[in-house]
């Protein structure tokens, strides 16, 4: 489709109009986006009231379908998970010598252990007690860069020059790309998590052995990761590459009997030894609030996105992304 001006303008007249009819578009859709900027920032209030702790928090379920390998739940409060219930009955799992041979254990998530008992005390009574809860990094993340994109619709709203397209287009591209960090976090991608084999007590998503009663024994490993806006838990049964550890009498005849994953195969590094998965049970749970939160999030970063597009169009840049 074409337009033609009638009758005929001189070559620099016509540019000149449409410099002008250019530059009337992009006033306008500098105004009106300032009304959207404040439609969004509505947006993502919500997302924030979403994530922020409720009296009884989200209890969601952590078990296996069509097996009694894992059962259990967990309470999540805000950006925090408060509280938690774990049975497994896993072949793998060594059992202590005073239970039977295929027992079901039984932990449960305390965060905060009691101090250990003595008769003199170990700390000022002005002292604030430690936070009983584990937290989620990735909800930290999505919360942190929420806020910061509510501090970038605030600072393009009330200050600096609403009428300069340079301007208005640097801060749209700076708020495009934290929402897309809140969408990743809530997506969840397992290559930019810390792998399950990091130190418990530097990783921020596999639980420490420490927040359960009883402690885990060390030949068990439990990864805690938000992945599609879900809770997933994916517990690992470990067996130590030292002779004859970790081997029962039959499998020191017959060879252990290791079920088939995608780990099968490989050598990891866990508490400063050499070990292998003999079993790998993956559970998940979808979290309501956290999908909420997902389908707004992600619907206004594709609005901020066409934004982005209408303003470059005008400005007679390249749409971002081209």
């Amino acid at each position: 489709m074409a337009t033609w001006a009638y009758p005929p303008l001189p070559q620099d007249e016509l540019k000149r109009r449409e410099d002008e009819t250019l530059e009337k578009e992009q006033q306008w859709l500098l105004k009106s986006l300032q009304d959207s900027l404040a439609s969004l920032k509505v947006g993502l209030e919500e997302c924030v009231e979403l994530l922020k702790p409720q009296d009884s928090g989200s209890t969601l379920v952590l078990s296996s379908l069509r097996s009694e390998n894992v059962k259990g739940f967990v309470t999540r409060v805000g950006v925090r998970v408060v509280k938690g219930d774990l049975t497994l009955r896993l072949s793998t799992l060594p059992p202590p010598r005073t239970l039977p041979s295929f027992p079901a254990y039984r932990f449960t998530l305390s965060p905060n252990p009691p101090p250990p008992s003595s008769s003199e005390p170990t700390a000022s009574e002005n002292t604030p007690p430690a936070d009983p809860s584990i937290p989620l990094s990735q909800l930290l993340t999505l919360r942190t860069s929420i806020n910061a994109a509510l501090d970038t619709i605030d600072i393009t709203r009330w200050t600096g020059n609403p009428h300069s397209a340079p301007f208005i287009s640097s801060q749209l591209r700076l708020l495009h790309d934290h929402l897309l960090e809140a969408l990743s976090s809530l997506r969840g991608d397992p290559t930019s998590l810390p792998p399950w084999n990091t130190d418990p007590a530097t990783s921020s998503t596999t639980l420490p052995s420490e927040s359960f009663s009883p402690a885990l024994p060390p030949t068990l490993s439990l990864h805690l990761t938000i992945q599609s806006a879900s809770l997933v838990l994916v517990i690992r049964t470990l067996a130590f590459l030292d002779p004859d550890a970790n081997l029962s009498l039959r499998d020191r005849f017959f060879g252990p009997k290791v079920p088939s994953h995608e780990e099968s195969s490989e050598v990891f590094e866990w508490m400063g030894r050499k070990v292998k998965v003999k079993e790998k049970v993956r559970v998940e749970t979808g979290d309501p609030c956290l999908m909420a939160v997902a389908a707004k999030v992600g619907a206004l970063e594709h609005e901020v996105g066409r934004w982005r597009a209408g303003l470059a169009v005008v400005m007679g840049e390249d749409a971002p992304g081209e």
